[in-house]
């Protein structure tokens, strides 16, 4: 069967959770402690969540890799060719009666069947590539929302950071 494959290519940054509150470079400016440091970070990823409703431990990252959508008219050629065949070959032999009617109408047949056949199976291809650009958008849509959601938690993150006298980058 035929597939047609969509490879999707993502940000390198969707492809780990490097952007999470875990890899920004917080620097005490007020000489905390190390213990007042694990607890002013706890209590602005709270609030963070809270404010953003943004969690980046349970944020699922979105689905990537390749896209296979099938081509549900694939064969259809083929098919169309033997149809027409056989439907030409039993119409010519009735309507002429005897086997030079049956040849023609078989050769008139397949022609036509496959005709409608390939016809057939290039509409199936187009929907094919239509409903893969339909997932390969959502799958885009999906990345970019997820981006988005997580540098709304970063920016709340900071912002309480730095209220709280460190520095962050």
């Amino acid at each position: 069967m035929k597939y047609l494959t969509i490879t999707l290519c993502l940000l390198v940054a969707l492809s780990s959770r490097a952007v999470a509150s875990d890899t920004l470079f917080i620097y005490p400016a007020g000489g905390q402690s190390d213990a007042q440091l694990a607890k002013d970070r706890y209590q602005c990823y709270r609030w963070a969540v809270d404010q953003t409703g943004v969690d980046p431990n349970t944020l699922q990252l979105p689905e990537t890799g390749q896209t296979m959508v099938r081509n549900k008219q694939h064969g259809a050629g083929n098919r169309g060719f033997w149809l027409g065949t056989l439907a030409g070959a039993a119409l010519g032999n009735a309507l002429d009666g005897h086997s030079g009617g049956t040849v023609d109408g078989a050769i008139i047949g397949a022609s036509l069947g496959n005709m409608i056949g390939v016809n057939k199976e290039r509409k199936g291809e187009i929907a094919a590539q239509q409903r893969a650009q339909v997932l390969a958008n959502q799958k885009a849509q999906a990345a970019y929302s997820y981006q988005d959601r997580l540098n709304d938690y970063n920016r709340a993150f900071s912002a309480c950071m730095e209220a709280r006298d460190y520095s962050v980058r």
